[in-house]
């Protein structure tokens, strides 16, 4: 029943298992529990417990995993499919050209299925003017991604235009290569880390057992109810810490390049630009001084700790909003610094065909929500001022970001045809806004794994918390028969 139950599960992401495994799994846990039996010291209807545990857990670890292995093929696949479709195209110039020979390419599985209803659509659709975007559609609805979606943007402005392709392609490849081995980065940290969550899980079992084997005379507590609970509780917290962990290994890695929600950005920019005072408000002041009259009477009475956390307080109340925009601007320069290079990509791939104003307002199409009033404002600027630096050294300026003030004076000097030659200069710009991609992105992919962190703490947290009500059920068991707890 269970076989049949996972194998239907496993069909849904492209994945399966073969009975033997599946069925050796579950040997391999239960005499894991039955060594846990000897290591913990558990009576039978415990270790029956723990059993009935792992059937539905390791259940869940076993299409977890196949998880992990579905989400790392969809990566590759798409890695693939970037690199083969752009070189295909560079040679044809010719979406459709390109589409077959990425498909030839491919062995039997999602991805060559996913191309053929491409094809199909291209073959079969009649009454479209969009038919070609249509079929893309196709394989960007089934793989999520930005950089599959850049690549066929960039395919279906070439087609339309013309234009260079040699450049854009290389820029394209390149974008394609930092990004896939940036994931793989993160992969093969969160795999390190895991390993790291499962030796601490050992550990924590290993804790578990430590008292049980203090030798001391005709004190054995291995059969107090208490501990046998707890160790049952332990190893319970333990498999729960694993599947969240293991939760890490199966992120849809295609979508970690997917910008945040642009409706809630764009609201949380347009408030900071709105409350741009810098004065503390009436609230601020009466919380202030609220806080700094009980410190003032925490003193008198004296109470020193108490009048020396008020007086701390009532600053923060007097500070609060200064504080609270303090945030609110770091949260807003997270985002840019990861929106902003995203957008500078495709402003470069323009510039291959077009001048800088020009390809400014082409670039509105695709840009990132948090950018977008700020694109419109230089637009208009530049409109009015077209010789002017001003323009450029006032974009995103109130959050004093060095890398964009760095491209955006590469970009004027661009535009006024000063300085080195194009390509030299567009060469710098990509460069820069690479490594500030790669730096924004690390920081990024660090703090979605500081669980993890957490994680490797918890197993050893929670046996050390068992370890101390052991040692007090040793102690109460140690005295009462020695009568000196009596």
């Amino acid at each position: 029943m269970f076989y049949k139950k996972i194998q239907n599960k496993l069909k849904g992401i492209n994945q399966s298992i073969s009975k033997k495994c599946f069925y050796t799994s579950y040997i391999v846990a239960f005499s894991l529990i039955f060594l846990l039996h000897l290591l913990l010291k558990l009576q039978l209807p415990f270790m029956g417990i723990m059993i009935l545990m792992i059937i539905p857990m390791l259940y869940g670890y076993i299409v977890e995993h196949h998880k992990m292995k579905n989400e790392r093929n969809r990566f590759e696949d798409v890695a693939r499919y970037i690199e083969t479709i752009l070189y295909s195209f560079e040679q044809n110039g010719k979406i459709k050209d390109s589409l077959n020979a990425v498909y030839d390419s491919f062995n039997d599985g999602k991805m060559k299925k996913t191309i053929q209803k491409a094809n199909n659509h291209l073959t079969s659709t009649f009454d479209s003017s969009n038919v070609m975007e249509g079929a893309l559609k196709i394989i960007e609805k089934e793989y999520e991604s930005n950089q599959l979606k850049d690549v066929h943007d960039f395919m279906l402005n070439v087609e339309k235009n013309g234009g260079k392709i040699d450049k854009p392609i290389e820029l394209l490849l390149n974008k394609k290569s930092m990004w896939e081995y940036r994931i793989n980065e993160m992969i093969q940290d969160n795999t390190r880390k895991f390993k790291e969550v499962v030796m601490s899980v050992i550990t924590s079992l290993l804790i578990c057992s430590m008292v049980l084997y203090i030798p001391t005379a005709n004190v054995d507590i291995s059969k107090s109810v208490v501990v046998q609970a707890l160790s049952v509780l332990v190893f319970l917290i333990d498999l729960l810490i694993i599947k969240k962990a293991q939760k890490f290994l199966s992120i849809d890695w295609l979508k970690l390049d997917i910008l945040n929600n642009d409706e809630y950005y764009i609201k949380k920019i347009n408030e900071y630009k709105k409350n741009k005072t810098n004065r503390i408000s009436l609230v601020s002041v009466i919380i202030g001084s609220l806080f700094l009259i009980l410190a003032v009477v925490a003193f008198i009475l004296k109470n020193q700790w108490l009048g020396v956390v008020m007086f701390l307080l009532s600053i923060f109340g007097y500070n609060q909003e200064l504080v609270g925009r303090r945030i609110q601007k770091n949260v807003l320069i997270k985002e840019i610094k990861r929106a902003f290079p995203i957008w500078l990509m495709d402003l470069v791939l323009l510039l291959q065909n077009e001048n800088v104003q020009m390809a400014l307002k082409k670039s509105k199409e695709n840009i990132p929500g948090i950018l977008r009033e700020e694109v419109e404002i230089l637009i208009d600027k530049i409109e009015m001022s077209p010789e002017s630096p001003k323009p450029y050294h006032d974009f995103l300026a109130e959050f004093d970001i060095a890398e964009i003030k760095t491209a955006m004076s590469m970009l004027y000097s661009l535009s006024n045809g000063d300085g080195a030659s194009a390509d030299e200069q567009i060469k710098k710009i990509i460069e820069k806004n690479q490594k500030m991609l790669n730096k924004t992105e690390k920081i990024r992919f660090s703090d979605l794994n500081s669980k993890l962190y957490l994680l490797f703490l918890a197993p050893v947290l929670s046996a050390s918390l068992k370890l101390v009500v052991d040692m007090a059920v040793f102690m109460v068991t140690f005295l009462t028969s020695t009568r000196i707890g009596g």
